[in-house]
This record gives structure tokens, sequence and C-alpha cells, in this order.
């Protein structure tokens, strides 16, 4: 007997929900009976009627009886221009986490029929274009960006313009915010880390910056609550050349003093980091690793680092159904959302 494989539940609902488009694309609009769909989806029938049933509240389908009708994608022309700010020069994206979101994002936007575009911030930017773009849109949103007028703009026209933040540092300061709970983060890291075995662990990476701020409190908050024993080492340099030795250094001393987990918080340049400390051995024995997918350069060791990584897909379903729920409402209301990260366990805590 073949042993039975079982896959994500988020995975089989994204990939029904995409049959679904190409069943409108063909203008189909019957979907086959469940047993044929669990075979389709190569899922379990209750994980179907799971899907179905999600699907049913959304308004992606109406069950009739045995039949099941899709319905109509719903249109997002009436939200107006969508216009998404990010960090970034010409054609790329600054920050690895946010050209994830923007590259799920935008086709599934752009397959709702809205009108959508991207505005990148550095720099060079000028409020003046700033402000001209955002009162050309009726939708704003707001990912990390180095321009504090322009923020301070946004804060100010809210009250009737539908700003969704979407990086939790930007929780406080306005009503729409959909984004990565990075308290959560930290405290994962912990729960993690203890659930390994690991009881004087410590943290270290990141910079001087509300989302590693967050990061840290989490994780200082949680590791003592378990019973473990916290070690802090201070935000490295931003500088590469002083960043890379200093987090390299941070996990040989780590090592050396018999602490037994280190969360890295974020993963930039994780194979030069992590070199020296591989070096010495005992991962995950006697030293486990954990870090975060900032830019996915943890794929670059060996062996490979286990990771906390962006809910991006429930980040950009929020996002959808939000403004789905708003186009039909023509209302858009206050809404905040904070995803919880998921854990990717690799080859470094055990």
């Amino acid at each position: 007997m073949s042993k039975r494989t079982y896959r994500k539940y988020t995975d089989v609902q994204e990939e029904f929900r995409s049959f679904l488009r190409a069943r409108r694309e063909e203008n189909v609009f019957l979907a086959p009976p469940e047993r044929t769909l669990a075979e389709l989806l190569g899922a379990s029938r209750m994980t179907v009627r799971k899907v179905l049933a999600e699907a049913e509240i959304d308004g992606l389908i109406r069950r009739d009886g045995h039949q099941t009708h899709i319905l109509p994608e719903p249109s997002l022309e009436r939200c107006g221009r969508i216009t998404c700010f990010l960090g970034g020069q010409g054609q790329t994206v600054a920050l690895p986490a946010f050209e994830r979101l923007w590259l799920m994002l935008e086709p599934r936007l752009r397959g709702a029929s809205a009108d959508i575009r991207l505005f990148l911030v550095n720099d060079q930017t000028g409020l003046g274009e700033l402000t001209v773009a955002a009162a050309e849109s009726e939708v704003i949103m707001l990912g990390i960006i180095d321009h504090e007028p322009f923020v301070r703009h946004l804060k100010e026209i809210q009250g009737h313009k539908c700003v969704i933040a979407l990086s939790d540092p930007w929780l406080e300061q306005f009503d729409k915010v959909i984004a990565l709970d990075n308290y959560a983060v930290g405290t994962m890291a912990a729960e993690t880390l203890w659930q390994a075995g690991s009881r004087r662990a410590a943290i270290c990476g990141g910079f001087d910056h509300p989302i590693f701020n967050k990061r840290l409190q989490g994780f200082s908050d949680r590791l003592p609550r378990l019973g473990g024993e916290l070690h802090r080492y201070p935000f490295p340099p931003k500088e590469i050349t002083r960043k890379i030795p200093d987090c390299a250094s941070s996990l040989v001393d780590a090592r050396e003093r018999g602490i037994d987990g280190i969360f890295i918080q974020s993963d930039e340049w994780m194979d030069e980091i992590t070199a020296p400390v591989y070096r010495i051995g005992g991962i995950p024995e006697r030293f486990k690793i954990l870090s975060f997918n900032g830019s996915g350069d943890f794929m670059r060791c060996k062996p490979v680092v286990s990771v906390l990584n962006h809910g991006t897909r429930e980040t950009v379903e929020a996002i959808l159904e939000y403004l789905e729920t708003s186009a039909a409402k023509s209302c858009f209301g206050p809404i905040k959302i904070l995803i919880k990260p998921h854990l990717y366990k690799n080859q470094t805590i055990g």
C-alpha cells in the first residue's frame, strides 16, 4: 500500500482558487463533483469540503444541491486606483520580503480588474511627486519607506483616503494595517528554540529599527517566561563590512560561552555569518541556529539554517478580502490584521 501524502491546506486552497480563475477564463461556471476535485487537487475529501465551504463564504462559489456554481470573480474596479508605495529604485524593490509580497499580490489584483501600480521610493524621490501620486489614488498601500515627510502626509489624509499600512511599525499611526506581526516573530523564535531543547539562548543581528526592536522585545519577553536564560548581543553596525564580522563574532562567542541556541534576526549574508561557527561544529546537537527569512540567504548555508518566514500568502489573501468587501460596500472601514510567521524547520535546530 502506498503511503498517503498530505498537502498544506493553504496550498490546496490557493490551487482551488487558481482552478476557479482558469474555469472563469474558459467561461465554465460549474465545478466538478467533490470526488473529482479531491483527485485534481491531490487532497482528501475532508480538506476539499473545507476549501469549498470557505470559497462559498468568500463569494467565489454557490452550492445548490449536488451542483457547485462558480461565481464571477469580485471586481475591484470600484476601488479606484490602487498605488503601492515601496522602497526601491528603477524596477527593483529594495527589501526582498516586500518584493515577494508585490509579486504575489500584483497579478491577483490585476486578475480582479484592479487599477494597480507600483511606486518605488528612495532618497531621490521628491515629496511633490509622492503627494501627486497619492492624490491620484483611492487606495494607498504603504510598505517600509525612508521618507518621513510623505508618511506624515499619509497620516494626515487617511481620513478621506484608504491608506493600508503593510508593516507593523505603522500599527499605532494608521487605522488600516495588514502586516506581519514582528513581536510574534520574536516570541515564536523563543518558543522554537525552547522546544528544540535550548535553555540558554541568545538573540543577535538586525539593526536599530522598529521591526527589529519588536522582534527583540518579543524574544526577550517570551524566553524568560518559558524558563530560559536570555543573552542579548547589541545591534551590529549597518555597514556590511562591519556587520558580517560583528554577527559572526557573536555566534562564535555564544558557542564558546556554552549558550546552546541563537536567533539571528534576519538572514542577510547568512552563509558568511555562520561560516566561523560551522567550522567549530556541534550544530545542532550543542548549538542551535534559527533565523528569519529576509533575503533567502539561509538557503546558501550547509547545513541549511532553520527560519521563520513571512505569512506572505496570508497577507495577500487578507488584503484581497478587505478590498473585495470594501468594494462591495463602497466603504473602506478600519482594519488591523497581524499575520503570524511560519516555521521552516531545516537542519540547524534538530
